[in-house]
């Protein structure tokens, strides 16, 4: 994968909207956590639809479990999203720099998102402890403690704090080498 990044900096063609690096075991856990919470999604649904149908009856649950594999879905592909290079890019400005430039502009984003994601999952683990501290439920029919839904949040920010790092350190291991007159002979 680095090897193509490097090729392509050299040629001079764009490494926009390749993958940096490879999706890790963290990475994928994350994958399949979404996927299983999809499946749950589709379970519930489907359940829900048949015993409206056959039994004019309701399961209640579907709406607030949908809710919270939808969560869960958001915050935990946040990692693979990242790797995978997923994520809308405006390359308006940052499409006319030089590769060695525009690699150092993804590096200054990534270097950002970072520094958001690091706030971002401190302050999601201080919602957690408040919830776990005052006893915080849904006041559905589930009573679910609302702190294990909000266990996805930090997760999923904490693997993409992760991944950002790991795609910072390869994108400075792959940066191009200086060209033009300011260049180093």
């Amino acid at each position: 994968m680095e090897r193509a990044q490097a090729e392509a900096a050299e040629t001079g063609q764009s490494t926009a909207h390749q993958p940096v690096v490879s999706p890790n075991v963290a990475e994928r856990t994350m994958e399949f956590t979404c996927f299983a919470a999809l499946m749950v999604m589709f379970v519930l649904t489907v359940i829900d639809i048949v015993t409206r149908a056959a039994m004019n009856y309701s399961l209640e649950i579907s709406d607030e479990i949908g809710g919270y594999m939808l969560v869960v879905m958001m915050f935990c592909s946040l990692g693979i999203c990242h790797v995978s290079d997923c994520f809308h890019r405006v390359e308006l400005i940052v499409g006319r720099f030089s590769p060695r430039n525009r690699a150092l502009a993804l590096i200054v984003y990534e270097l950002t998102a970072l520094a958001f994601s690091i706030i971002l999952t401190w302050q999601f683990v201080r919602l957690i402890r408040n919830s776990l501290r005052s006893g915080e439920d849904s006041g559905s029919l589930l009573m679910t403690p609302l702190w294990l839904p909000r266990l996805a949040l930090p997760i999923g920010t904490a693997i993409l704090c992760l991944s950002l790092l790991r795609t910072i350190s390869a994108r400075i291991r792959t940066l191009p080498k200086r060209s033009g007159p300011g260049a180093a002979a």
